[in-house]
């Protein structure tokens, strides 16, 4: 649950298996949540706050994205950007080793 007044940053997560994966309550600023792997959950995103909240570039557990036949779902009474999605799970870029 989100519900700092200041900003967050939800980032290089998976959630997944919960009644609601990630929910913004009425008294959080608006966060940023890139770049997570968010399915498997009942509702993907509940925005319950004020504000426009910047979902872009997740995993939503379908192609499609969210809200699709196999993607979480986003509900709640202010929008979400969620697009562009991303087309597959996140992967964490992995460190090169570096010979010399």
């Amino acid at each position: 649950m989100l519900r700092s007044p200041f900003a967050q940053t939800v980032a290089y997560n998976t959630i997944t298996n919960n009644g609601t994966g990630i929910y913004v309550s009425s008294t959080s600023s608006a966060p940023a949540i890139n770049f997570n792997n968010i399915y498997g959950n009942t509702v993907g995103l509940d925005n319950e706050s004020i504000y426009l909240v910047d979902a872009t570039n997740n995993w939503w557990g379908s192609a499609s994205g969210p809200n699709t036949p196999g993607g979480d779902t986003i509900i709640g009474v202010s929008p979400v950007t969620s697009y562009p999605w991303l087309l597959q799970p996140y992967s964490p870029p992995s460190r090169g080793i570096r010979f010399w």
